[in-house]
């Protein structure tokens, strides 16, 4: 038998692929969250984190991922590209591109403001957090990682300070509980389809109430 805690940590602490990473933040807050008991001021994950985002959740998902994907065709020897606000292949609301970038993405006059004040020379939260610099009516995406990052497993963040401010600390934990509850029923999910089977009966697997 495998602790879900453990298993939990290999699943979710460590890097994924772009596509794993993108189709599991989406089968989370669309499945998983509809099975969530903790909800958050009595409203399900998806409902929350659209409030958070100002448009729904495949909006964001699919802009942040237009984005990373275009950064990665561009060669890595040349100087960072730049790309026009709404990538035109994309079918999505302009007003979502405009949430997106409000959200996402910071002037080069915000970006010298936030590095004058880091404390160290090293910090990045700055860029992890708004991972687009807005040139103009360009946009450049300053770090891949930390976009893809930015608009998958960010969005817990992103609730996160949006109930602490809204609605106090109380609802905040109360997120906190709730997102931990979707990803322990997707561990158990998991953890069931592929524990071994035992011949004399029982279970391999075996979760928090048992």
């Amino acid at each position: 038998a495998l602790g879900l805690d453990l298993v939990c940590n290999g699943l979710f602490v460590r890097s994924d692929e772009p596509g794993n990473l993108l189709g599991r933040t989406r089968l989370l807050y669309r499945d998983y969250g509809t099975r969530v008991v903790r909800h958050p001021a009595h409203r399900p994950p998806l409902d929350l984190v659209e409030e958070a985002l100002g448009m729904p959740l495949d909006d964001a998902l699919t802009i942040g991922f237009g984005y990373y994907a275009q950064a990665l065709t561009q060669d890595a020897m040349q100087r960072a590209p730049r790309f026009a606000p709404a990538l035109n292949v994309l079918d999505v609301p302009e007003e979502s591109w405009r949430r997106f970038l409000e959200l996402f993405s910071q002037t080069s006059e915000e970006f010298s403001a936030a590095a004058d004040a880091s404390r160290g020379y090293w910090q990045m939260r700055s860029i992890q957090e708004r991972p687009l610099l807005r040139i103009g009516d360009d946009v450049v995406v300053l770090d891949e990682r930390f976009l893809l990052e930015r608009f998958t497993r960010g969005l817990y963040w992103l609730v996160h300070d949006n109930k602490k401010t809204s609605h106090g600390d109380s609802c905040r934990q109360a997120w906190t509980e709730a997102h931990g509850e979707m990803h322990e029923l997707l561990v158990e999910d998991y953890m069931t389809e592929f524990a071994p089977y035992i011949v004399s009966g029982g279970s391999a697997v075996f979760t928090e109430e048992t």
